[in-house]
């Protein structure tokens, strides 16, 4: 990873949510992929196909809720930070006027609650159903340009050069709640609710990608299973499997095995010498390419992968 030519992103099909595509494709259009491997668990067998566990592409979250999942963080230089971060996402003030900002306790979740907030950007869609009463402000190219009181069962429209961020009844009704002043200049950034134990950072961090559970910590085998993923396909079970890695002089490993339980391949990335390792979509999402050569072949379309790129 410390080599200059190499960069490695995460991508999710046609940067759009619920998107999926088979695995060539995702390949042919990557854009010139040395190697590709799936990434994040998805919602499979609902209609809606969304990821498990925060997603950022190009330095933009596609994808976030409020509760904490092992996460991979890669930097543009090829720093990697492992952790388990709780991402919140701030609408702030910026034009040096009286300071005021709102929190997005998830980013482009179709759940909503009273006492919640969600931003909706582009990744999205163009709308999202309101399934509760709200309040809705809008921005475009940075700046404030409409608040409204929405009703349970309308629509709110994403515009295609901003975002709206949806905030519930209650979470309106704070007394520290600032109601929003239109044609105020703003950006959003994402932030961590909370210090991650083991120190992971947002600093400068362009992809992220999410899995379960965490295999290798610190050197040792880990043996914490994420809320979730306790069920026996994602422990005992023997079956096809994808991990991702790092090592104690910087390098990162994509592994992909055709047969193995989760204790297997805490063993496994233990011995390829991984200092922090996590296990990624497996089953029927299990898929690799590398050099021209498709190494294992997914029996489903998928959504989101990492991708390594090596320039001349």
């Amino acid at each position: 990873m410390s080599d200059p030519r190499v960069s490695v992103k995460s991508a999710i099909v046609g940067n759009k949510l619920n998107a999926t595509a088979d695995f060539g494709s995702i390949v042919s259009y990557s854009g010139g992929a040395t190697a590709t491997i799936n990434a994040n668990f998805f919602e499979s067998y609902e209609d809606i196909k969304d990821p498990i566990g925060p997603v950022m592409v190009n330095g933009n979250f596609v994808y976030g809720n409020s509760g904490s999942l092992t996460s991979l963080g890669i930097t543009a230089d090829g720093k990697m930070y492992y952790g388990r971060p709780s991402v919140f996402y701030r609408v702030i003030t910026t034009d040096g006027c009286t300071a005021q900002q709102w929190s997005g306790y998830n980013l482009n979740v179709f759940e909503q609650y009273t006492d919640g907030s969600v931003l909706y950007t582009p990744a999205r869609g163009e709308s999202v159903p309101v399934a509760c009463a709200c309040a809705a402000l809008t921005v475009r190219n940075g700046v404030t340009t409409d608040y409204r009181a929405v009703a349970a069962g309308e629509t709110l429209t994403i515009p295609a050069d901003g975002y709206v961020l949806w905030m519930g009844s209650a979470f309106t009704a704070t007394h520290y709640y600032q109601v929003p002043e239109l044609g105020r200049t703003v950006a959003m950034e994402p932030y961590l609710r909370v210090e991650d134990k083991e120190g992971f950072v947002l600093d400068g961090v362009t992809s992220l990608i999410s899995g379960a559970p965490r295999l290798v910590k610190d050197g040792a085998i880990e043996t914490y299973l994420d809320p979730g993923f306790t069920e026996a396909r994602f422990t005992t079970s023997i079956t096809p499997r994808t991990a991702v890695g790092t090592t104690a002089d910087g390098k990162l490993l994509l592994v992909s095995v055709p047969s193995a339980s989760i204790q297997q391949m805490r063993e496994l990335m233990l011995q390829l010498g991984c200092q922090d390792a996590i296990n990624l979509d497996g089953g029927a999402s299990t898929a690799m390419y590398y050099n021209g050569q498709t190494l294992a072949a997914p029996d489903r379309q998928l959504t989101t992968t990492l991708q390594v790129f090596v320039s001349p």
